[in-house]
């Protein structure tokens, strides 16, 4: 498996989504695990 850094490109994406994968979360409970 090949690994590589994350370029600040990567990181503005993953920032973006944050919102989304805690209000996932919220929606689902407290015991709930979300993945990208």
């Amino acid at each position: 498996m090949l690994l590589r850094k994350l370029t600040p490109s990567d990181y503005h994406i993953l920032h973006a989504i944050e919102n989304i994968v805690d209000g996932i979360a919220a929606m689902r409970g407290e015991h709930t695990e979300v993945l990208l």
